[in-house]
């Protein structure tokens, strides 16, 4: 009898690195013996998904709209009237509800499939069906360490973060974290959490940007700059880097920052009210989302990588910089830099004295900046898609494998 695992995700191919880990880990998955497991994937609507399984030549199955019980019904109306009582009534929090809830929906072609595993390749949407063994991920746990940031603090979104990571410490078999300090962070804040539960499978430097073809955006982009690429988000730190920038303008008057990202998220107010304030126009460009093709050419010319991000335990952007050979600047807090090592330069993220002065050294000095791309490029090894595939089959097989013993 062959193994039958569902794969079951709600990424998008717009999503970025949610989805790019959700693909890689599907990918990995057609390393199984066909002979003896079964592959099935549920997903979006998505062209990319589609492309996906066809090639893979994985069964799919687009997931409609959210079904709930009848019985979820009006305790969702109770909690939609409680976030309008407290004013959280908002397209996010509603969007965060629903995904509380997912869990308990009604998606009845992956319970009639019956498979033995089922596997939630990104955070806080699992997907659990009577009698399977569980694979869960979280890749953080900012609402416990970062909670004075909106997007992850308020009542409403903390309440639901617990519910779900709660649920999944209760019911899953395997959780896969980034890294020792997001496996260190989930035994501090879940105690009845097992030691056998946790897994780390870190981050990778997906394909999708350093197998690429480079292509040059089309905006207006000088020969030297610093490039960060990340959405609008407070936790991301625009406003501290526009601060770090506003020390420098005088001693390095063409120094330029292109931050490329969606505008449309909470920091981008604050963002550029402190830019117009201090007049930094000409040392900011912002070119919105980037296409894989265009964020690959920045990697490629950009002086350095900034990350002032106040967010972990690891992130994407430093293992796409370190592949394509671009310096680091980042924080350091939580694993980055363990993720990091002496590729990079580090600063603490809420001192804008500590960040210029790291971007003064990055903007000056020549031979520090084709150190740290070498140090970066050697590391390469530690995060290639290669060894993210070869230990999501080892964590797949040894899940597999319990099912018999």
């Amino acid at each position: 009898m062959k193994t039958r695992i569902a794969v079951y995700s709600r990424t998008r191919s717009f999503w970025g690195g949610s989805f790019q880990y959700a693909k890689a880990f599907v990918e990995a998955l057609a390393g199984l013996d066909p002979n003896f497991f079964e592959v099935q994937v549920w997903h979006e609507d998505d062209g990319d998904w589609k492309e996906l399984c066809s090639r893979l030549n994985f069964p799919g199955h687009i997931l409609g709209t959210y079904k709930f019980p009848p019985q979820f019904l009006p305790v969702a109306k109770k909690i939609l009237e409680a976030l309008k009582n407290i004013g959280e009534d908002d397209d996010a929090h509603r969007g965060s509800l629903l995904t509380s809830l997912l869990p308990f929906s009604e998606d009845a072609a992956i319970d009639v499939y019956r498979p033995h595993v089922v596997i939630s390749p990104q955070m806080g949407c699992p997907r659990y069906v009577k009698g399977a063994r569980h694979i869960g991920v979280i890749h953080d746990l900012m609402h416990r360490y970062e909670s004075r940031f909106p997007e992850v603090g308020t009542p409403t979104e903390i309440a639901m973060r617990e519910s779900l990571f709660q649920g999944m410490v209760s019911r899953c078999e395997t959780i896969l974290v980034d890294s020792h300090t997001g496996l260190c962070h989930v035994r501090e804040c879940y105690h009845q959490v097992r030691e056998e539960q946790l897994k780390i499978l870190p981050f990778a430097a997906f394909d999708e940007v350093t197998q690429c073809v480079p292509r040059r955006p089309g905006c207006y982009l000088p020969e030297k700059f610093f490039f960060y690429p990340a959405q609008f988000w407070l936790h991301k730190n625009h406003v501290g880097l526009t601060r770090a920038v506003a020390r420098l303008k005088i001693e390095i008057p063409d120094l330029v920052v292109v931050a490329a990202g969606n505008t449309k998220q909470n920091g981008f107010e604050p963002f550029m009210a402190i830019l117009n304030s201090e007049g930094l126009g000409q040392h900011f460009i912002l070119p919105g989302y980037l296409p894989v093709e265009e964020l690959a050419w920045c990697y490629h010319h950009a002086r350095a990588l900034v990350m002032p991000t106040f967010f972990g335990p690891t992130n994407i952007p430093p293992l796409e910089a370190m592949a394509l050979g671009c310096p680091l600047a980042v924080s350091n807090i939580y694993g980055m830099p363990d993720q990091c090592g002496n590729a990079a330069l580090y600063f603490k993220p809420d001192d804008s004295a500590d960040m210029a002065h790291v971007l003064h050294r990055l903007w000056t000095d020549d031979a520090l900046c084709l150190d740290l791309k070498k140090k970066g490029l050697s590391r390469t090894h530690l995060y290639n898609i290669s060894n993210f595939k070869k230990q999501v089959l080892r964590i797949v097989q040894g899940v597999c494998s319990a099912l018999y013993s």
